[in-house]
């Protein structure tokens, strides 16, 4: 059995057509745009802005409130001791 062949036409595409190529070079296009934006923040905010929050953290630092003196040693009637003072330290990181 002979088979019949015809030619087959040769095309000068790039190649295949993908069918999302526009949107896919729009979403690059955004993501681009994107870390373009967050790295100008980031630019803004540590070389433009950056000294004047050091010296913003360097007020917050330290941060001193004072503290109600002892009251002094509970007793009942009889002169027995019932509470006493007691050193304590109290530390908060925000």
């Amino acid at each position: 059995m002979r088979f019949a062949t015809t030619p087959v036409p040769v095309s000068l595409d790039e190649g295949p057509r993908v069918p999302f190529a526009g949107q896919v070079r729009l979403l690059r296009l955004l993501t681009i745009l994107l870390f373009l934006a967050l790295g100008t923040r980031v630019w803004v905010l540590t070389v433009v802005r950056g000294p004047r929050y050091e010296r913003q953290a360097a007020r917050n630092r330290v941060r001193l409130e004072p503290t109600a003196p002892p009251r002094g040693a509970i007793v009942d009637r009889a002169g027995r001791l019932l509470a006493t003072n007691r050193l304590a330290y109290r530390i908060s990181l925000i």
